[in-house]
């Protein structure tokens, strides 16, 4: 099974070692959003192999990529849906900045435009720090644009 942390492991060195290969960068952030919905557990081993970072990277090789950057956001709205701690880790590697990139870069892709706010959301639900963006933007507004 995948989920199991040597799964997690291998999908991450895949990614690492595969860097530059747009496929593997897909498959690998649609790996981890399906295998974390709804389980703590799983989301902790993500994280803590490094998933968050991967993801990240993977959103910045292949920045006007709308596919990944779609998966990379989804992957990031699944891992900050319900920890405090995911969170803060994703704001202090600057995902908040990313996901805003990729809202930028792929203004076209109405999906991508969905996932992004999705990831804004739970990247700054219940996190004062991150509810203001690089420049000033308050993300409330970003929240509520999403949502109107």
């Amino acid at each position: 099974m995948v989920y199991r942390s040597e799964g997690i492991n291998i999908a991450l060195q895949a990614m690492d070692r595969f860097e530059n290969n747009a496929p593997m960068q897909r498959a690998g952030c649609c790996l981890l959003y399906n295998i974390c919905i709804g389980n703590v557990e799983i989301e902790r081993t993500i994280v803590n192999s490094g998933g968050i970072t991967a993801i990240l990277k993977a959103l910045d090789t292949f920045a006007t990529d709308s596919t990944i950057q779609e998966a990379g956001c989804i992957a990031l709205h699944n891992l900050c849906a319900k920890s405090a701690d995911n969170r803060k880790l994703a704001a202090k590697e600057d995902a908040i900045q990313r996901v805003i990139r990729a809202m930028k870069e792929c203004s076209g892709s109405a999906s991508v435009q969905e996932a992004a706010c999705k990831a804004i959301i739970n990247l700054t639900a219940k996190n004062m720090p991150n509810k203001v963006a690089p420049g000033g933007c308050h993300l409330r507004a970003l929240q509520h644009l999403c949502y109107s």
